[in-house]
């Protein structure tokens, strides 16, 4: 592909698009109403900085929604808000007389205890409160009326502390909380190490929403919910009567609950702070994006007339100096004067030029797209089809399989992809299925019903232990999994791995890179073992995006991308012509998706729907 024209390409976020303006922190920093302030915070670990420089307000009442890819500090964040963390250089200073409740990723119960002991110890404070608030009744009823006065101010305080954080009602709230996150039935005297993974995370959450403190500080609260837990919560947090900050993923949430947002930048290592809700935070970076294109377009406009000027001018210039032929006359007054004049536009448009090109405006991003090779693909039976090997998807010597008719996938009419009788263990059961070219499948499930060992045999990637797998060769499969995994070349940079197989030159493939608006010039030379999550991630989007495929396979494409980067990605699946089958637990991904629809359980593929 050729080098990208006019200048550089932009440093922009991962997000593909340009962020909208950020909105200042040093308002609400500097008048006193900001209940958590962070000052010129700077975190880092065994020498690697994470965030650097970070300023940042939350104002009492808001419900501040933090979001960015994995790895880019979100967590870390979190952390220094709550104190679990002091930061390196910086302050946080945080106000909140009516407590603090912490809910990190992984729960930190109190070891060998119970269910009762979990709420127990996230009650703590509130239990601490209510006791005081008895002493205090003890001692008006004991207390002289001279005594009197400053007792009962005291037993106010408590009052009115207790009763902002509604004490009485923290077992009914407890006993609802379980009850919304699918914790009924367990015992208050179940211990915590019998519980699962899952379940010690909905402990967690219910016994923070229990306490009802002041701040809230949620680190992936949606994890391990299913639809009509995130519902609750997604209710129980706009009604909450205090500050929430929560780090998400989830779209939807994000929709329904903010209303403000927090971008974490892990590659400028700070913070960018909307004073909006998600909604409005993208029709903002939509305006942001229309208004760039406009200013490059004006720039490259002005830069090309400005050209064309002082060329014009130049000509004329050199024709001006040129003395006529066989005259012997050297240039008289009148067209020395014109000369000078010449010379003072060639002079200016030059000038113009020069400060024009001081400020250059960088083209925008270009969208993601990806684009597929049919009709004009070749096919063959996946890589590792079966235990026969290559070209023998049953383990026959059949190429192709039962019912292949020997036509390539794709033309001729025949589907795309087909499996027939294929079975992995006790992990997939699948008697029959077949994608057209151009198809959408949009495949659901709990976990472990088999999504993803039905992609993997797709890709090629796992060879069934019995059955037929048909389909287009490696080179037409675009495959995304759900982890995207290590480099076997750890010391490789980001740049040579883009570039792995894809024609052109190192510099082309340099612009190529940059023109995404994935990664930032300076990226490009960092070895890909020091890659986040989220950027091997956007590593293997560029990737897709530069190679061909009539079939994109996608396993959970959300995970570890920032939502903006998302919400670009579901545009340019829109209008990929190729086949498409995904694997997705993103609400709105599954709400907007066309196509068909298909559901696993115990490694069974069940048709759904057709959206």
């Amino acid at each position: 592909m050729p080098a990208a024209p006019g200048p550089p390409a932009p440093a922009t976020t991962a997000n593909n698009r340009p962020p909208p303006e950020p909105e200042s922190s040093a308002t609400s920093a500097s008048n006193g109403t900001s209940q958590l302030v962070l000052r010129n915070v700077s975190r880092g670990y065994a020498g690697r900085p994470v965030l650097e420089g970070v300023d940042l307000s939350v104002a009492p009442g808001e419900r501040v929604c933090v979001v960015g890819e994995n790895g880019a500090g979100k967590s870390t964040l979190l952390r220094l808000m709550a104190g679990r963390e002091k930061p390196d250089r910086g302050e946080v200073v945080l106000h909140a007389p009516g407590g603090v409740g912490y809910l990190g990723q992984i729960p930190d119960f109190p070891p060998g205890g119970s269910v009762q002991d979990a709420l127990d110890d996230a009650l703590a404070d509130l239990r601490e409160l209510e006791r005081r608030l008895h002493a205090a009744e003890q001692a008006l009823a004991a207390a002289s009326e001279a005594e009197l006065p400053p007792l009962l101010a005291a037993y106010g305080d408590l009052l009115d502390a207790f009763q902002a954080r509604d004490g009485y009602a923290a077992d009914a709230r407890f006993d609802a909380a379980v009850q919304a996150l699918g914790l009924a039935h367990v015992p208050r005297d179940r211990p915590l190490g019998s519980l699962s993974g899952g379940e010690q995370s909905r402990l967690a959450l219910a016994c923070v929403l229990a306490a009802s403190p002041e701040l809230l500080l949620l680190d992936e609260p949606t994890n391990h919910l299913d639809r009509g837990a995130l519902d609750w919560l997604e209710a129980r947090l706009v009604d909450h009567r205090g500050t929430v900050v929560a780090v998400s993923h989830d779209r939807l949430f994000l929709e329904r609950v903010a209303t403000a947002l927090v971008e974490v930048d892990g590659d400028r290592r700070t913070v960018r702070r909307h004073g909006v809700g998600y909604p409005e935070y993208l029709q903002a970076r939509a305006a942001a994006r229309r208004r760039w294109e406009r200013e490059y377009r004006d720039f490259t406009a002005e830069a090309e007339r400005l050209g064309a000027l002082a060329e014009q001018a130049t000509a004329a210039l050199t024709g001006a100096a040129r003395p006529d032929r066989g005259s012997g006359h050297t240039p008289g007054r009148h067209q020395r004067s014109v000369q000078g004049q010449l010379s003072s536009r060639v002079r200016a448009a030059n000038e113009r030029l020069r400060r024009l090109r001081e400020h250059p405006v960088p083209p925008p991003p270009r969208p993601l797209r990806f684009t597929a090779r049919l009709p004009t693909a070749g096919a063959a039976p996946l890589p590792g089809g079966g235990p026969g090997g290559p070209g023998r998807s049953d383990g026959s010597g059949r190429p192709g399989g039962p019912g292949s008719s020997g036509a390539a996938p794709g033309l001729d009419g025949e589907p795309l992809v087909t499996l027939r009788a294929v079975a992995v263990g006790d992990r997939l059961r699948v008697e029959e299925l077949e994608i057209a070219p151009g198809e959408r499948l949009l495949v659901t499930g709990p976990n472990g019903a088999g999504k993803t060992t039905l992609l993997r045999v797709l890709a090629g990637d796992l060879a069934p232990d019995r059955g037929s797998v048909r389909g287009p060769g490696p080179e037409h499969i675009g495959w995304l999994p759900q982890e995207v995994p290590a480099s076997p070349a750890p010391r490789r940079t980001l740049l040579a791995a883009f570039a792995e197989g894809l024609p052109g030159e190192p510099e082309e493939h340099r612009q190529t890179l940059l023109s995404l608006g994935l990664f930032r010039a300076e990226d490009l030379a960092t070895p890909v073992g020091g890659l986040s999550a989220g950027q091997r991630r956007r590593l293997a989007l560029a990737r897709m995006v530069e190679n061909r495929a009539d079939l994109l396979l996608l396993d959970e494409p959300t995970n570890h991308l920032s939502p903006a980067l998302v919400e670009d990605l579901e545009e340019a699946l829109g209008s990929y012509q190729g086949a498409l089958v995904v694997v997705s637990h993103d609400r709105l991904w599954v709400d907007r998706f066309t196509g068909r629809r298909c559901a696993m359980s115990g490694g069974r593929l069940r048709e759904a729907s057709t959206g």
